[in-house]
């Protein structure tokens, strides 16, 4: 899609400012207007993240209010409630403490004391490998397409020369179209925030083992406020344009039913993911549709679509990230096949992949992010390579209008989806999602949604394209579709009374995620092959 969130966990509160390069300056804005990328002044790194999400409040902050890297270190470092003058109330248990790769070590060679000086080294690597760090944060990273990025990239481009030439009015046009196009990929991540709030805001409290006659003890309760430090991005590790959005989801999220703060249930953030990326791709594209102009057009692989007309040679003259991780991958793989005689199924790869990322990542260190310098450096590369100039890409795409603007390309019609074609979408979307997998989730029919859009789609404000790949998918589930969907779950028995049901309707001794669904058609083709 023209939009992927990943989600990983975190465990260093000071991740932002060491390794992804963060301002550390206070007063610089945390998203780019006028004047951000070409005043010197504003040099010094990233900007500096925002606070977000609905649990903020609750701990003092304001949303979008500028991150101060001591009072974050604090609160994702050791969980100290940011209220508390003394700094020394918590927000639930400390963070859970586990025994040092030395201390493994040690063990380890009491368990040998004849071991030679070859063994040792292999025990120091093993003990390494049994190192458990506690996940303070979750960083679920919103990042858009190449092609989303190359427009971002051409305008401040445009705007570096503007600047070279003295021309201070078409300085301000470019700088001013270089921020929209981040409003809109903020509008998508502040979207995909608020859906995965919703759908995946839970915590676990009680016994979730097993009582001997098998059922369930534990208890899932709604805590839909997550506290988020969202980080802007200008560039990949490797140096290339590369747009996208780190949000550090605080592993302490408040339960509404008392106000403890609890542990965040993190297996719904990953259920949940494609859908949350899904729908904040919408809600990026229709805005850049709005504004822009922008047209689209469908992915090779058919994954969601790219910006029509910015040509794939320059999209992967700027991708040297993705090609060493490829490259890497590839060497991995070609190990793996030398020691265990057979290629690496896809389990396997989808791990050396992960691995690769990983291992070839680089801090961003604390050299200042000139975005001026950068630009230009970009648009010698481009002019370098074969795949055509950086400059043209922003006014060849769009259709954006302004004082200091080229001659616009012709405006293309933005157009929502005719009941016809919701239908269309809907049955195509079911026979995927039935076709990968016999039983699903709603969240698994969302992210299909998304990625069978037609071209050229957008919708008229944000809330209506943050809605509409949920509403399509609820009349799926409803049989909109046409084949009658089946709920694979057991009816609840014995019925729990209204006091121990959560938001959603559903009885908190039973996990808010994991609903599956099948198509009626689906079951009874099973069923005759049984």
């Amino acid at each position: 899609m023209a939009g992927i969130i990943t989600i990983s966990p975190g465990h260093d509160a000071s991740y932002p400012w060491r390794q992804i390069g963060t301002s550390a300056e206070p007063g610089k804005p945390a998203q780019a207007g006028a004047g951000y990328y070409l005043s010197p002044a504003e040099k010094g790194g990233e900007p500096p993240g925002r606070w977000q999400g609905g649990g903020v409040a609750d701990l003092g902050f304001c949303e979008g209010q500028v991150i101060e890297r001591e009072v974050f270190e604090r609160l994702y470092g050791k969980f100290l409630d940011p209220r508390d003058p003394t700094g020394q109330t918590r927000l639930g248990r400390a963070p859970q403490q586990f025994r040092s790769a030395e201390e493994i070590y040690a063990v380890l060679v009491a368990l040998e004391p004849e071991a030679t000086a070859e063994r040792r080294a292999q025990l120091m690597i093993e003990a390494k490998s049994q190192v458990r760090t506690p996940v303070q944060y979750f960083d679920a990273t919103f990042s858009v397409s190449k092609s989303i990025t190359l427009l971002h990239a051409s305008a401040m481009v445009n705007a570096a020369s503007a600047a070279s030439a003295g021309d201070l009015e078409a300085v301000g046009y470019w700088e001013q179209a270089a921020d929209d196009v981040w409003k809109c990929i903020q509008a998508g991540n502040r979207s995909a925030l608020e859906y995965l709030q919703r759908e995946a805001g839970y915590t676990r409290s009680g016994y979730h083992g097993r009582q001997a006659g098998g059922a369930a003890t534990g208890r899932w309760e709604d805590a839909h406020g997550f506290v988020v430090g969202s980080f802007a991005q200008h560039t990949s590790r490797d140096g290339d344009p590369q747009l996208h959005i780190h949000n550090l989801i605080l592993n302490r999220v408040m339960r509404e039913r008392d106000g403890a703060y609890r542990t965040l249930d993190s297996r719904a953030l990953h259920e949940h993911r494609g859908a949350a990326a899904a729908i904040a791709t919408l809600v990026m594209e229709s805005g850049l549709s709005r504004e822009f102009g922008t047209g689209w057009v469908g992915r090779a692989d058919g994954h969601g679509r790219e910006v029509r007309g910015v040509s794939r040679e320059l999209m992967e003259e700027f991708s040297s990230r993705r090609q060493s991780i490829s490259a890497l991958t590839e060497r991995l793989a070609a190990e793996f096949e030398a020691q265990h005689g057979r290629a690496p199924d896809a389990r396997a790869l989808g791990a050396l992949r992960q691995w690769a990322n990983h291992a070839s990542r680089r801090g961003k260190g604390h050299e200042p992010l000139d975005l001026a310098a950068e630009a230009r450096r970009w648009a010698a590369q481009a002019r370098a390579g074969e795949a055509g100039a950086l400059e043209p890409v922003m006014a060849g795409v769009t259709s954006r209008r302004g004082a200091a603007s080229p001659v616009p390309a012709e405006p293309r019609p933005i157009w929502e989806l005719t009941p016809d074609q919701q239908g269309d979408l809907m049955a195509q979307a079911l026979a995927r999602v039935q076709a990968a997998q016999p039983a699903w989730r709603k969240a698994d029919l969302i992210r299909h949604l998304g990625e069978l859009l037609p071209d050229d789609v957008a919708c008229r404000d944000d809330a209506a394209a943050a809605g509409l790949l949920v509403d399509l998918a609820d009349r799926v589930l409803a049989g909109g579709a046409g084949p009658h969907v089946l709920a694979l779950e057991a009816p609840e028995w014995p019925r729990v009374p209204e006091s121990l049901r959560r938001a959603d309707g559903r009885s908190i001794y039973r996990p808010h995620s994991g609903m599956r669904y099948a198509a009626y058609e689906q079951l009874l083709m099973e069923e005759r092959l049984a």
